[in-house]
């Protein structure tokens, strides 16, 4: 009786290990064949926007200096604004497809993403993390969480 619980507790621990891998084979799978529909199942385009969107609100913050002066706010109000909707528009399941698969070139050939994938794997358990390229050379990392059944790509770093 013993062992048997031993078991199934081992072979429920293999298939959570398992599962953000597998998850991770059916996004190639979409961004190989580049299904628009299939890759919005496995990316949470709207949290990985927010994600770009805080980004490069922050570095507008720490880059135009001041105070809370009419002008500066101005200036900021603008740039966030222009920010978002470039990041809205720009921002997109055909761009993150570029990215993952290292797409350059109108007409180049697409690298599956185990094959530019140098690290993966948890970081909590319900955050997945993978690195795409080797440390030291401009590597894309992103983070897969847990919605639902599923991992998602719901944040990109590169």
């Amino acid at each position: 009786m013993k062992s048997l619980l031993t078991s199934a507790i081992i072979i429920v621990l293999l298939v959570f290990i398992a599962w953000p891998y597998s998850n991770l084979y059916f996004l190639n799978e979409a961004l190989m064949s580049n299904d628009d529909a299939e890759m919005s199942k496995w990316i949470d385009l709207k949290s990985v926007q927010i994600q770009y969107k805080q980004d490069l609100n922050n570095n507008i913050n720490s880059s135009i200096p001041g105070g809370t002066n009419a002008f500066t706010s101005f200036l900021k109000d603008g740039m966030k604004s222009l920010g978002d909707a470039g990041v809205e528009n720009g921002i997109n399941n055909q761009w993150i497809r570029n990215l993952f698969l290292n797409i350059k070139q109108k007409d180049q050939a697409p690298e599956s993403l185990f094959d530019r994938m140098s690290f993966a794997f948890f970081e909590d358990m319900n955050q997945f993390q993978v690195r795409l390229g080797e440390l030291g050379k401009s590597p894309t990392h992103f983070i897969m969480q847990r919605q639902d059944k599923i991992w998602r790509v719901t944040k990109i770093f590169n």
